[in-house]
């Protein structure tokens, strides 16, 4: 796993700028991971691409009635977004079509199938574990609000790491907001994605956060 932290300051002015260029946290996320593999895969003369990207939802805030945090259970299922992406496709362009996408992903049934089909999918994701399945993947559960100082103690930092058996291939990322700080959970396994590739891929996603933050 590779760590990086986005500062209060820039995480502020990325959060602001997903609101004016009408997208979402999520879909920048996903637009920055794609464009940093688009980047590796057009220095090998691969110049049109067609990337996918997974995002994990809550399904909680879509059920009826609501399903309240104190009540635990498994409630997530996944959007699959489907993106062509050349040498002039923009960030915010790219991360419009995430957003547009999960809009439409949102409203299907099968975004509820995919709970009922779990055990089948697992057992598929077995037989594949060792190819990638989708381009990128995005678990981000947002601004995490809970205490910070217990007594003598203080916590500094909450963040996550899923599971990476069925996803050993991709190039995936967990995402918390804690303290209006932004902590990105790089996930990777070797062999199948050595580390100086992975430090790659998180230099030019981190980068292009930044440098669309600095425009």
């Amino acid at each position: 796993m590779l760590q990086k932290k986005l500062n209060k300051e820039i995480t502020a002015q990325f959060v602001k700028l997903c609101r004016k260029e009408r997208t979402t946290v999520q879909g920048a996320l996903c637009a920055a991971m794609m464009l940093a593999v688009a980047r590796q895969l057009q220095n090998r003369n691969k110049a049109n691409l067609h990337l996918s990207c997974r995002s994990f939802v809550d399904l909680r805030k879509h059920l009826e009635p609501e399903v309240h945090r104190e009540n635990l259970g498994t409630l997530a299922s996944a959007i699959t977004t489907l993106h062509n992406i050349d040498i002039n496709t923009s960030f915010w362009n790219l991360a419009r079509d995430v957003r547009e996408q999960l809009k439409v992903g949102l409203r299907k049934e099968y975004l509820f199938s995919i709970v009922l089909m779990s055990k089948k999918i697992f057992e598929w994701l077995m037989y594949l574990s060792k190819k990638p399945i989708v381009t990128v993947g995005v678990t981000n559960i947002g601004r995490v609000d809970i205490f910070s100082d217990y007594g003598r103690f203080k916590l500094e930092e909450i963040s996550f790491v899923p599971a990476q058996v069925f996803f050993s291939g991709n190039f995936n990322t967990a995402v918390t907001t804690f303290e209006d700080t932004m902590i990105l959970n790089f996930m990777f396994v070797e062999p199948s994605i050595s580390k100086e590739t992975i430090e790659t891929l998180v230099k030019d996603t981190i980068d292009c956060i930044i440098n669309a933050c600095n425009a």
